[in-house]
């Protein structure tokens, strides 16, 4: 199932980063660097899941890690008052 999923994901995270880089002049292009570390922690997934006993956690771990990633961005931001917040439900939407 993961190799149909990873071309849209592929496809989300370029168009967050084209929505970070319009929106940059407002909220800054530092946006930039918690979605490169979710596409990372993906990237990371992706070349283990072959050796992987168990791939299911290693994707487990890409999308837990990517959404505490957003979390940290999030708190960092000003918390529950920030407009970053509805950043959280990115990552369980698709």
């Amino acid at each position: 199932m993961e190799e149909r999923i990873k071309p849209v994901r592929r496809v989300a995270i370029g168009i967050l980063a084209v929505a970070l880089i319009a929106g940059a002049p407002w909220i800054g292009l530092w946006t930039l660097l918690p979605l490169g570390v979710a596409a990372g922690l993906f990237a990371l997934a992706d070349a283990r899941l072959a050796q992987s006993e168990r791939p299911e956690y290693v994707m487990f771990a890409a999308w837990a890690l990517s959404e505490v990633t957003i979390a940290a961005a999030v708190a960092l931001t000003g918390g529950p008052k920030a407009a970053t917040l509805a950043w959280i439900a990115i990552p369980s939407s698709p």
